[in-house]
């Protein structure tokens, strides 16, 4: 696996750096900065007939290249981000700067939420760690190994690749897995929980792949995919990102009710139960499975979703519209397809640990 790993890796890295990139900003480019004083509010015309408000601050620097400096630095603001979050004294602001003429400018870009956020971060840790003790510790490994295959390799595979829907569907293979050994180690248990994934994954990505066409899919679904359209010197696969996010979006769950599933057989297991006994729990257990996940799932992509139902229900667009929405259409069906390759991994976990069982009393016998 290492050896895959290193392969595909750099494969997709040595590919990256043949392209062009244009980054247009860079870590010099933001200021880390600390409020120490408000001197100055007013509103001024943000130079589109209406009022922004300007504000004069006194901050110090707690980033290079000016750390531990004292500035008065003006910025424009709006109301709306005022209202909610006034912008006071101790508060940690991300400044961006921009050189016109030798002049230096500053706008405001967001509050630092670096420290909340690993805060919230230990705490998930920390309670991974302490229920789950060394298997949570093992989990953590592999979301780990997971966001770096994502990182490492699917990113630079979307960027390098004239058709991402292979490249996605090995690297899912590949997360799946790696996490499962990492996880539950080479067992039989890991067996039965990898391939019922493998077929639910598989279930997926064929769904996928024939929605995508069905449907008429072209990717161009936001405005972030417009962006990737118009990058000058790459070629981005957009049908192939929304493979992928339904695949990679699907994955977690299929793992999840898998691995479940193949757990609970395992611990049923009991010499004098038959086939039909093994059969009758799992479907039992699948069904509370199905009713949860799939609902889990949907809801996850509808939250997801949700600032857009909004906006639509404010200007009062018809249902039939919304449903032909490539946007929304694409939220349905990634919604679904998840859940039927969910559905689909519980019997055929089930189907493969029967198996096992049968194969074993057989030799028994």
């Amino acid at each position: 696996m290492k050896g895959f790993q290193r392969e595909t890796t750099n494969h997709y890295q040595d590919k990256m750096s043949n392209l062009s990139l244009n980054h247009v900003l860079s870590n010099d480019d933001f200021l880390k900065v600390t409020v120490l004083e408000v001197l100055d509010e007013s509103l001024v015309d943000d130079g589109f007939g209406g009022e922004v408000i300007e504000l004069t601050l006194r901050v110090r620097v707690t980033s290079n290249p000016f750390k531990d400096d004292v500035l008065d630095i003006p910025i424009q603001v709006h109301d709306v981000e005022t209202e909610i979050y006034p912008i006071e004294v101790n508060d940690k602001l991300l400044i961006n700067t921009l050189t016109i003429e030798d002049e230096l400018y500053f706008s405001v870009v967001t509050y630092q939420r670096e420290e909340g956020l690993l805060i919230l971060i230990a705490l998930f840790v920390g309670a991974v760690l302490l229920i789950g003790r060394f298997k949570g510790f093992r989990a953590l490994l592999a979301l780990a190994f997971s966001i770096h295959v994502i990182l490492r390799m699917l990113i630079p595979a979307v960027l390098t690749s004239q058709s991402l829907i292979m490249p996605a569907f090995f690297m899912s293979m590949y997360i799946l897995i790696g996490s499962f050994i990492m996880i539950g180690g080479f067992s039989l248990k890991t067996f039965h929980a990898t391939l019922g994934s493998l077929i639910g994954l598989a279930a997926s990505s064929g769904l996928a792949i024939f929605f995508l066409g069905y449907l008429r899919m072209s990717g161009l679904i936001d405005e972030q995919s417009f962006f990737l359209l118009n990058i000058e010197g790459i070629q981005i696969d957009l049908r192939g990102i929304l493979f992928t996010s339904i695949i990679i979006g699907s994955l977690g769950a299929i793992m999840d009710v898998s691995m479940s599933l193949a757990s609970a057989l395992h611990e049923l297991k009991d010499s004098s139960k038959t086939i039909k006994d093994y059969v009758s729990s799992a479907y039992h257990m699948s069904a509370d499975m199905i009713a949860t996940m799939t609902n889990t799932l949907i809801l996850a992509y509808v939250g997801a979703s949700l600032s857009m139902l909004v906006l639509m229900a404010v200007y009062g667009q018809p249902t039939f519209f919304i449903f032909n929405t490539e946007f929304y259409a694409f939220e349905l069906m990634m919604g679904i397809i998840g859940s039927l390759g969910l559905i689909l991994t519980l019997p055929a976990t089930t189907l493969i640990f029967v198996i096992t069982q049968w194969i074993k009393k057989a030799r028994l016998a």
